[in-house]
C-alpha cells in the first residue's frame, strides 16, 4: 500500500476525489480508486490496488520514484530510476 504524505492530500485536496489515473514511466495507465482511513489519530489517504498496479506496471519495490501531479485531469504521472 502507498499512502499519500499530509501535505500532498491538503495541497491536492484528496477529499474531493474518487479516482486517479496512475501513469508508469512504460506508458501502463490505470485508474485507481483512493481510499482514506483514520491512522495514529490522522485522516490519510491511500490507493486501493496499488501492489496490483505496481506489479501490471513492472515497477519493483526500493526503486526512486519521482511523481508527477497534473491537478487538471486528476493524472499521477510516475518516472522512477533503480
Amino acid at each position: 500500500m502507498w499512502i499519500f504524505p499530509n501535505y500532498f492530500a491538503a495541497n491536492a485536496n484528496l477529499v474531493d476525489i474518487e479516482y486517479m489515473t496512475v501513469v508508469s514511466g512504460n506508458g501502463f495507465s490505470k485508474n485507481l480508486a483512493l481510499r482514506s482511513d483514520i491512522g495514529n489519530k490522522k485522516l490519510r489517504y491511500a490507493f486501493r490496488g496499488w501492489t496490483t498496479f505496481m506489479r501490471q506496471a513492472g515497477l519493483e519495490n526500493g526503486y526512486l520514484f519521482l511523481l508527477r501531479y497534473y491537478f487538471n485531469n486528476t493524472t499521477l504521472m510516475i518516472t522512477y530510476t533503480t
